[in-house]
């Protein structure tokens, strides 16, 4: 599975997206950079998505870009996708201010 983060119309630099569970029993993370993320870690079923940049900030100053606080929890987030075993899927994000 892949797919983009991009914050007020232009791709993320650097962070973290999450996939978590409804009931919160699976959980996993990937990467982003540039705007992509990409893995064959996420749970099926429905998951609500997280986006954090606040590692960036310390480990990579130069691709930091503050994002709203919301997105950095499950149940203010957002965002929500269905993760299936029939192969990759391609999800995008949008996030504003």
């Amino acid at each position: 599975m892949s797919g983009t983060v991009v914050f007020n119309s232009a791709p993320l630099p650097a962070g973290t997206i999450g996939f978590k569970t409804a009931d919160g029993m699976t959980s996993s993370s990937a990467k982003i950079k540039d705007g992509q993320f990409s893995t064959d870690r996420a749970p099926l079923g429905e998951v609500l998505i997280t986006v954090s940049t606040k590692s960036v900030a310390v480990g990579n100053p130069s691709a930091y870009v503050a994002i709203p606080e919301r997105y950095e929890d499950p149940t203010t987030s957002e965002l929500k996708a269905t993760i299936t075993a029939e192969g990759a899927t391609d999800l995008n994000f949008a996030l504003e201010e």
